[in-house]
């Protein structure tokens, strides 16, 4: 039993053998291409960041049942109005204020980008405010998480509050 044992695992580490090799030594060469971008899934999803110190969650009638706390992301549902006031759907019959200051709006978009530009990529922060201290060489790749908007420009996350232009960078 052992002899068959032993007979079966030889003979199929020798078939998988070549399959592994030829994928591990035919890597290819990553490009992207900056014409234009992956679809994304989930880019209908909206998320909000619970960014103050919490916020409040109302019901349907407009009443706050509790709160969110501060650091927390949640995926938003439908968009209602509860007296004159665009809410958004965080659970049944739970709706935080769509116009609240204490929350950051963005869409979820796991992936890998690359800087693109022929000089170092200029970061910003959450607000759209130049960090100057910081910089993406070019060439280089980083992982992203979501995409937000400032001012009718999307950016992508690559780091805790530290968001790179999609004009600088493409998904790869």
């Amino acid at each position: 039993m052992k002899k068959n044992l032993f007979k079966s695992i030889t003979i199929g580490l020798m078939t998988i053998s070549p399959v592994l090799l030829m994928g591990a030594t035919n890597l290819g060469e990553i490009t992207a291409d900056a014409s234009g971008t992956p679809e994304n899934p989930e880019a209908d999803v909206k998320c909000a960041y619970i960014s103050g110190y919490s916020e409040a969650v109302y019901n349907s009638k407009g009443a706050i049942t509790e709160y969110l706390p501060h650091g927390t992301s949640w995926r938003l549902g439908k968009a209602i109005s509860i007296q004159g006031k665009y809410y958004f759907e965080v659970g049944t019959d739970e709706y935080i204020d769509g116009a609240d200051g204490g929350t950051d709006w963005y869409t979820p978009y796991s992936g890998t980008v690359r800087v693109m530009t022929s000089q170092p990529a200029p970061l910003y922060t959450k607000y759209g405010t130049k960090i100057m201290s910081r910089a993406l060489a070019s060439g280089t790749y980083w992982h992203k998480d979501r995409v937000i908007n400032i001012g009718g420009t999307s950016y992508m996350r690559v780091a805790t509050d530290e968001y790179v232009c999609v004009s600088d960078a493409a998904p790869v």
